[in-house]
C-alpha cells in the first residue's frame, strides 16, 4: 500500500489546536512505517519524538485515495539520516475517505442548538450522524426551523485521549425532513461554517475515532 518516498502527514491536537507535520516514507513493514524527521510549516515547532507519543496519520496513495490511521512513536534509528519508527495496528484499522466529502459517522452526540436572532428558545438534543462538514440533528416538533435558517450548534466532543473539546459552530439549515421512527421530532441537516481550520480538524479527528470504534464492534 505504501510507496517509498511518498508523503505522510502527521497531526496532533492539543488545547483546541492542531499541529501538522510532513515527512517522507523511507521504509515500512506490516505494522510499522519508518519516516524521516517530520517537519512543520513553522520551523520553530518541533516534532515530539518521545516514545509512545500518538499522532493521526494521513496517506494518499497513487490512486488519490486518502487513508487515516493512528500511529505511535516506537523508536528512532540512523540510516545515513535520522529516522523515526512509527507503529500502527494494521490495515484493518485504516479508514478510507472519499476526498470529495467528509467522513460521516452515525453517532448520538449531545448538541445544544441556539438561535442567532432569537427566533426560538435554545434546546438540547442529539445528532443522528455527524461529519466535519455538518450533521443531522433531531428537533422537537414544537420548534420551527426552516431551510436557509442560521443557528448556532454547541458540541461537546469526548476524544479517545480523554480530552474534552468544546465547539460553537455557526450553521445553516440545509434540509428539514420527517423522522419516520419518531413522530414527535423531525430531522434537520445542517452545514457547519467553520471560522477556523482547527475546528474542522477536531471534527475530522472525532469522526475518525468514532469510525474506528464502530469497526471494532463489527469485527
Amino acid at each position: 500500500m505504501f510507496k517509498l518516498g511518498s508523503q505522510l502527514k502527521l497531526s496532533q491536537t492539543k488545547d483546541n489546536y492542531t499541529e501538522e507535520f510532513e515527512c517522507a516514507i523511507m521504509d515500512f513493514s506490516e505494522n510499522e512505517v519508518v519516516v524521516d524527521i517530520p517537519v512543520h510549516a513553522n520551523q520553530e515547532v518541533r516534532f515530539d519524538a518521545s516514545i509512545n507519543t500518538d499522532y493521526q496519520a494521513k496517506y494518499i496513495n497513487d490512486e488519490g485515495q486518502l487513508f487515516l490511521f493512528n500511529v505511535t512513536v516506537a523508536g528512532k534509528k540512523i540510516d545515513q539520516i535520522p529516522l523515526i519508527v512509527l507503529s500502527h495496528s494494521g490495515k484493518k484499522d485504516f479508514v478510507k475517505i472519499d476526498q470529495r466529502q467528509f467522513l460521516r459517522v452515525d453517532t448520538k452526540l449531545d448538541v445544544a442548538v441556539h438561535p442567532v436572532q432569537q427566533e426560538f428558545r435554545p434546546f438540547t438534543t442529539i445528532t443522528k450522524d455527524i461529519s466535519a462538514g455538518g450533521a443531522a440533528i433531531y428537533v422537537p416538533n414544537d420548534v420551527f426551523l426552516y431551510k436557509g435558517m442560521e443557528i448556532d450548534c454547541w458540541l461537546v466532543l469526548h476524544m479517545q485521549s480523554g480530552q474534552i473539546q468544546y465547539l460553537k459552530l455557526r450553521s445553516e439549515v440545509v434540509l428539514v425532513r420527517e423522522n419516520l421512527n419518531n413522530k414527535k421530532s423531525s430531522i434537520i441537516s445542517v452545514s457547519f461554517r467553520h471560522k477556523h481550520e482547527h475546528e474542522k480538524q477536531l471534527l475530522v479527528r472525532y469522526c475518525f475515532e468514532r469510525q474506528l470504534v464502530l469497526k471494532k464492534k463489527i469485527y
